[in-house]
């Protein structure tokens, strides 16, 4: 009979003498990834004077040029409404009770700004960057139906407060433009401030449709 240790020694040689040698080739390798700086990655850095590099270029050129045409024409004809309905909008920069704003009133044109014109260019900044995040909230990437069905409340809120927002800034722009009409030699007929404003708030909502777009497409990228 065997003890029990020589019972384990057979089995152990018994074991060994079976056992298939270890093939390298079999394991199971990860997948290769490829490096990032492999010579592929030096084909797709942006040139400064191409792609999207020049496209941020000329989406900014156009910005310069023509945001403070549309901003000029907003302030003057909205701060012209907000004077026709709250006289203390017509109140001038110098007079309010700040330090060392009684010094505009020694510039020229300075001297001329009142509470309309900080107001409406605080408008005109509001109304385009909303209409920037209606048309993000509504296109592919938007979160516009999840956020409706998961926190509707504050959906609505938010609908009711960008609703008041844009009809009070397109009615002050019809008052702006039908007091400057009204003022004139001419009679202008009641029916163009109407065509304006709706030009107007169309014009501005494309402007931020133009902006969306390109924010999403620069942010992809």
């Amino acid at each position: 009979m065997y003890s029990a240790l020589e019972i384990q020694s057979i089995s152990f040689y018994v074991g060994a003498q079976n056992m298939k040698p270890l093939r390298i080739d079999h394991l199971d390798q990860p997948p290769l990834i490829p490096s990032k700086l492999g010579n592929d990655s030096f084909n797709h850095i942006p040139s400064p004077w191409g792609g999207l590099t020049w496209e941020c270029i000329k989406f900014w050129l156009l910005n310069a040029l023509f945001a403070p045409l549309v901003a000029t024409v907003y302030v003057v004809i909205v701060a012209e409404g907000l004077r026709l309905q709250l006289s203390v909008f017509a109140t001038r920069l110098y007079k309010l009770p700040v330090p060392g704003v009684g010094l505009l009133r020694q510039y020229d044109g300075f001297d001329r700004l009142d509470l309309a014109v900080v107001m409406s260019l605080m408008l005109f900044i509001a109304v385009t960057y909303l209409w920037i995040r209606i048309w993000n909230e509504i296109g592919p990437s938007g979160t516009l139906n999840q956020r409706r069905h998961a926190l509707p409340i504050f959906f609505w809120l938010q609908v009711a407060i960008a609703s008041v927002i844009l009809l009070f800034d397109a009615s002050i722009f019809y008052m702006g433009l039908q007091a400057k009409a009204s003022s004139g030699w001419s009679q202008t007929s009641a029916i163009v401030p109407l065509v304006a404003t709706v030009l107007y708030a169309a014009g501005l909502a494309m402007l931020g449709a133009w902006h969306a777009e390109h924010y999403e497409r620069f942010s992809s990228n």
